[in-house]
């Protein structure tokens, strides 16, 4: 859907450096030699804040911070943190299940209502349309910045009255067809259609009942669902030139905001 603007998130390079590869084995050969699994696990959280200090966010550090236990964390602090980072680093690899998870464990623990974490919320449901209504009033409250972060509304009024228009279709074929600017091909729908079924009704007066069937299954039915897939497919044309103009436009909504109000790892 959208690229997080990765210079406000610690830009993610996949260029890890020699002194990144000794470090990281280093951490490996401490985990392997603690005494418990207490020990362990802060190697691995070492580790783990490590990869996020030298901007290495990619899917591997996602999957090292799978590997931490939270219920080893003793510290309310590094917990904390933790679970930030792992809503964020989620998000980041788009990886939104568990952004989900990490997120409401961390809200849990640390009781956050601040303008960051309902940011994050943001990002992280902002495909679910009531939840990011709910979300971008919350930040709005804040700074009227935030305003921009409905950008992606009128994309759901423009699906709304496209599958109005699918339904017209199938009411009178070539009425949707018509309304989306083609009309020569929703007139010439509405016409052929209107042929068909003319001539099935003249077929059945004349109780000639398999010529009536057979002429419905061959032509009636292959212009009436004919106009009805043009009609998706068209509202599918448009939808995606719309949709891709909108990302562009939220896109600078997002760095703007992000610029504003970064969302940072947190040590």
């Amino acid at each position: 859907m959208f690229k997080i603007i990765i210079c406000s998130l610690l830009l993610f390079s996949t260029k890890i450096l020699s002194q990144d590869v000794s470090t990281l084995v280093n951490y490996e050969m401490q985990y392997l030699v603690a005494k418990n699994d207490t020990a362990k696990n802060n190697v691995l959280i070492e580790k783990f804040n490590y990869c996020l200090r030298n901007q290495l966010i990619d899917s591997t550090t996602f999957e090292l911070g799978k590997r931490i236990n939270q219920n080893f964390i003793k510290n309310k602090d590094i917990l904390n943190h933790f679970l930030w980072n792992m809503a964020l680093i989620s998000l980041i690899n788009k990886e939104l299940n568990f952004a989900k998870n990490y997120e409401s464990n961390y809200v849990k623990v640390s009781e956050d209502t601040s303008i960051h974490i309902q940011l994050l919320k943001f990002f992280i449901y902002k495909d679910n349309k009531e939840l990011r209504k709910i979300f971008v009033n919350n930040l709005i409250q804040f700074d009227s910045l935030f305003i921009g972060l409905n950008c992606l509304d009128s994309l759901s009024i423009e699906e709304k009255q496209s599958s109005k228009l699918v339904k017209y279709s199938k009411i009178i074929p070539g009425l949707g067809t018509y309304l989306l600017g083609n009309k020569i091909k929703g007139i010439t729908s509405f016409a052929l259609t209107g042929v068909s079924t003319y001539a099935v009704f003249e077929l059945l007066r004349h109780n000639l009942y398999i010529n009536a069937i057979g002429f419905s299954l061959v032509y009636w039915l292959k212009f009436y669902q004919g106009n009805s897939i043009l009609t998706e497919e068209l509202i599918h044309d448009k939808l995606n030139k719309k949709r891709n103009g909108l990302a562009n436009i939220c896109e600078t909504v997002y760095s703007e905001i992000l610029n504003a109000y970064p969302l940072n790892f947190k040590y």
